[in-house]
């Protein structure tokens, strides 16, 4: 008997943060997209706007793994900017910049509050 057969192999998943803007929609103009998924961002990306036909930018991609290897999803992100007083536009979409969601990932990773940011 194989290994495999009493073990199935694991799929292999990449949890990860990301933000997309919208270059050239004007009334997305200082928003970003911040979501999860567990394949490639380029590739959700694409799904939530292939249809539309507008042009998307990721702007930040990052690990969603914490060093104790749990991982957190993009609700956590969310709350935390909402905590920190960014504006929350239409679901998903917040007015800050990518400095301010990187600082959101390292605080849900590291579990502390980023005070330079």
């Amino acid at each position: 008997m194989n290994k495999s057969d009493f073990f199935p192999t694991r799929p292999e998943l990449n949890p990860t943060i990301y933000a997309y803007e919208l270059p050239g929609v004007p009334d997305h103009k200082g928003l970003l997209k911040i979501g999860f998924t567990t394949r490639a961002a380029q590739n959700r990306v694409a799904e939530q706007t292939r249809t539309s036909g507008i042009q998307t930018k990721i702007v930040f991609e990052e690990s969603a793994m914490r060093s104790d290897g749990s991982d957190f999803t993009d609700h956590e992100i969310h709350r935390y900017l909402r905590r920190k007083g960014v504006k929350n536009k239409n679901g998903e979409w917040f007015e800050c910049s990518v400095a301010e969601v990187k600082a959101a990932v390292i605080a849900v990773k590291n579990g502390v509050e980023n005070e330079e940011n």
